[in-house]
């Protein structure tokens, strides 16, 4: 919980964290799933495989989706700004590492976020086979599971120990893991590789280093290529580790995969400088998911609590993108059915209940907030 939090505020943090603890009352999660699946007859020219919930705080955007994640398999992301409260808990190590941009140029942003999305599916698929050493009481993976049975298990070590003071020590290592993976990719995308990598000291050959022909541009092009390609594979990798124990002829819906970004405004900060174009971590990041354009078992989920409705879906003229400006390319509409008052009383009108009980506290408090 953030320090100097007053006591209404924590009460407040409180309830928030025991609403998630009860079951999931109404059709928001189903309803948010049949929107995601659909998504692929939606659009034509789609720019990149990624959604957006747009309704204000408090609509039941976050638990519609872990209440989702229980039978769809879900990367859960947590981007909430520091010094703000609010549940589920942040992923501060991953909000310290995506959210920055002083100091940091466009293009660097972007090699961190294709580096990233690689990262977490390779050790998402490390995580699947039981390959890292985390800290859960949850139940291991085996390779007879379904994908609804691995969703649902990840889901678990994800959520395990989850309060409002943090999350636990599943998804904090995770993460640190993810971090430290992308800081590797990071690190040898520029560098001639040795043949011989148990070699004390690397040994650069001709295959390493560019032949006199090769400009350094070509250099560059072939090395983000080959980048993209390896990012590509990876989470080929863990669409397959999903669907192991699935007849390859079963007819499973896409988006196998969801990542899902919560409090995502923290990414849509723009970046304003001299004599360049005006980006931002999430035009960065939607760049990256461009390079999976050509496999629909990817989706990525922004979530966002500032209820502004062209924060994410493309919206022509004020879209940081020259494409997008153009009209040369689109995204899918939000999904906005959560809908109101899922925990509402209803009334009984056979003369049991009057005016005086509608007006109570009790009933009154009923209405608003799903959770």
């Amino acid at each position: 919980m953030v320090p100097g939090t007053d006591d209404l505020t924590k009460s407040s943090m409180i309830a928030a964290e025991y609403s998630w603890k009860v079951d999931y009352i109404g059709k928001g999660a189903e309803a948010l799933w049949t929107y995601l699946a659909g998504l692929d007859a939606s659009v034509t020219n789609l720019y990149a495989r990624y959604a957006s919930i747009v309704q204000s705080s408090g609509t039941g955007k976050s638990r519609a989706v872990d209440e989702m994640s229980k039978t769809r398999f879900v990367i859960p992301i947590n981007l909430r700004a520091p010094r703000t409260t609010g549940y589920p808990p942040p992923d501060g190590d991953l909000e310290r590492f995506l959210c920055q941009t002083e100091g940091r140029s466009q293009q660097d942003r972007y090699r961190l976020f294709r580096a990233f999305l690689q990262a977490l599916f390779q050790t998402t698929v490390r995580a699947l086979n039981n390959d890292l050493d985390l800290d859960s009481s949850e139940d291991k993976f085996r390779d007879s599971d379904r994908p609804e049975e691995i969703a649902r298990k990840f889901r678990n070590h994800m959520s395990s120990c989850m309060s409002v003071n943090g999350h636990g020590g599943y998804r904090v290592g995770f993460y640190k893991e993810v971090v430290r993976v992308t800081t590797e990719i990071l690190g040898s995308e520029f560098k001639p590789l040795s043949p011989n990598l148990s070699a004390p000291t690397p040994t650069i050959t001709k295959t390493s280093t560019p032949s006199l022909s090769e400009t350094p541009k070509q250099t560059k092009t072939a090395i983000a290529t080959k980048a993209q390609t390896e990012a590509q594979r990876a989470l080929q990798e863990l669409v397959d580790r999903l669907m192991k124990a699935v007849s390859r002829s079963s007819d499973y819906p896409n988006p196998l995969v969801i990542i899902a970004f919560d409090e995502a405004q923290t990414l849509t900060s723009a970046v304003m400088r001299t004599n360049a174009p005006v980006w931002s971590n999430f035009t960065e990041l939607r760049r990256a998911l461009r390079h999976h354009i050509s496999n629909p078992s990817l989706l990525a989920l922004f979530l966002s609590t500032t209820g502004k409705i062209d924060q994410f879906p493309s919206s022509g003229s004020r879209d940081y993108s020259a494409r997008f400006y153009l009209g040369n390319f689109s995204a899918y509409h939000p999904f906005v059915d959560l809908g109101f008052d899922q925990l509402a009383k209803r009334l009984k009108f056979d003369g049991t209940e009057d005016l005086s009980h509608a007006t109570t506290i009790e009933f009154i408090a009923s209405y608003g907030r799903p959770l």
